[in-house]
């Protein structure tokens, strides 16, 4: 399976037959070299840019960010793995089980599969 791209802002941005100018106002962006900075990738969008991108596009954030999603995804399980593999080491209480089966689920929902005692 081949690795997905940064974002996918170009190809949705031209598939809707929009000019980098024209989405910039759409995103009230002062200027298309803004737009072109979030295709290459050297720019990362705020948060309200990101909603106005799904509005505009009908395409949700994860979708136009394909390869930044990968990056958060794998990272944020790895991080979870570390940290439930440190709670299990922990003394038992309602409150760490919860965060354990949290960390559980998060890991398992993205194909993390647990060897740890539960």
């Amino acid at each position: 399976m081949s690795k997905p791209l940064h974002n996918y802002l170009r190809a949705f941005r031209r598939g809707a037959g929009l000019t980098q100018k024209e989405v910039a106002f759409l995103l009230g962006l002062p200027t298309a070299s803004q737009v072109s900075r979030l295709e290459h990738a050297v720019r990362e969008p705020s948060l309200r840019t990101l909603l106005a991108l799904e509005l505009l596009f009908h395409a949700p954030v994860r979708r136009l960010f394909a390869g930044v999603q990968d990056e958060v995804e794998r990272k944020t399980t790895g991080r979870a793995r570390r940290l439930h593999a440190r709670l299990t080491r922990a003394s038992a209480s309602p409150r760490l089980e919860r965060k354990r089966e949290t960390l559980r689920t998060l890991m398992e929902s993205h194909g993390d599969v647990l060897d740890l005692p539960v």
